[in-house]
């Protein structure tokens, strides 16, 4: 999500709001907020029925697998500090647009934490629903 934040201002411009959902406490969200200096808000849903209701998945061997252990492995050689733990690490995030009639025009669940759409895949998508 931090990496959205530059592309703040393309977002608004096809009139498309961004949010992060988490499960973790009010107190964390805050901390990433800080921490990354994001301009989008963040939703929290301590019961997952977000992720639920999405299909996101569970998995500790694809939270820790070794794509997401080179992923930080690389971050700590640039000498980036990482984020503390905050609540269970196993569950997997995912991507989606919701158009304005409240249909899913993209589903992305992740299949490990660093396992995101591109910015292009999804500004695509935004344009084609300002097309239509």
């Amino acid at each position: 999500m931090a990496q959205l934040a530059p592309l703040h201002a393309e977002f608004q411009s096809l009139n498309t709001e961004v949010v992060a959902i988490s499960f973790g406490a009010e107190w964390w969200a805050r901390a990433w907020l800080q921490e990354t200096q994001s301009p989008f808000p963040v939703l929290l849903d301590p019961t997952l029925a977000a992720y639920q209701a999405y299909g996101l998945e569970r998995s500790a061997w694809r939270s820790w697998g070794l794509k997401t252990l080179w992923y930080y492995a690389r971050a700590l050689a640039r000498g980036e500090k990482l984020l503390e733990k905050r609540g269970d690490t196993h569950q997997l995030g995912g991507d989606f647009i919701v158009d304005a009639n409240g249909l899913i025009q993209l589903a992305y669940p992740s299949h490990d934490p660093t396992d995101r759409p591109s910015a292009g895949a999804l500004f695509a998508v935004l344009r084609r629903l300002q097309e239509q």
